[in-house]
């Protein structure tokens, strides 16, 4: 049963959610000096949705190839916008609270904001990111009945 739970896409995009932001935290902090707080977010942000993307594209949706990799890859750069929005309102929320908080207060509540856009960026992958081209040009009632293509639910 645990493996059954860990093959599942929603598993599968948890577990690149956790290795991104493992890779973030470190960047942002290493970026904070040169950047501030909110260009450090941002870089360290954009690095890993890149990472995140073409991840969840092969893991998680289970699409291969170069078909329609730059309208995912585009996609996935405005679900980008949206967690970069929460994490640095997340930010401007805390320094106004405190102008100079300590690194580690603000990677954590930059990892908070990030993870409130975390379950609209598995609906937003899932619904619009990574949808096929084919299927939405269908008309529904041709989509009723037919099975789903493997790695999609």
């Amino acid at each position: 049963m645990a493996r059954l739970a860990a093959a599942a896409p929603l598993a599968r995009f948890l577990a690149i959610g956790v290795l991104s932001t493992l890779a973030f935290a470190p960047m942002l902090l290493l970026l904070r000096g040169p950047l501030g707080a909110a260009g450090a977010n941002a870089a360290a942000l954009a690095l890993t949705a890149i990472g995140n993307t073409a991840a969840n594209r092969r893991l998680t949706f289970a699409l291969r190839g170069r078909t329609d990799l730059a309208r995912h890859h585009l996609r996935g750069a405005a679900v980008f916008v949206l967690a970069l929005a929460l994490s640095n309102g997340a930010l401007t929320v805390l320094h106004g609270i405190d102008a100079s908080p300590p690194p580690g207060v603000e990677l954590a509540v930059v990892v908070l904001g990030s993870a409130l856009a975390t379950i609209t960026r598995y609906v937003a992958m899932k619904t619009w990111v990574f949808t096929r081209r084919a299927a939405l040009l269908e008309p529904p009632s041709a989509r009723r009945g037919r099975a789903r293509p493997a790695g999609r639910r």
